[in-house]
């Protein structure tokens, strides 16, 4: 009975730390997606202002 519940115990750890890692790499691409997003602004704002 002991073994088993070790076992659970280890089962949720892992689901637990797979759950942190999902979180902090949908983070990291969220942050690069809008990294991207303010890079292409402040591109398009350089040609608008070189136009006028």
């Amino acid at each position: 009975m002991i073994e088993y519940e070790l076992i659970q115990q280890q089962v949720r750890e892992l689901h637990a730390r797979a759950d942190r890692q999902r979180l902090v790499r949908e983070a990291r691409n969220a942050r690069r997606a809008q990294s991207r997003l303010v890079a292409t602004r402040a591109e398009r704002r350089a040609t608008r202002l070189r136009e006028c």
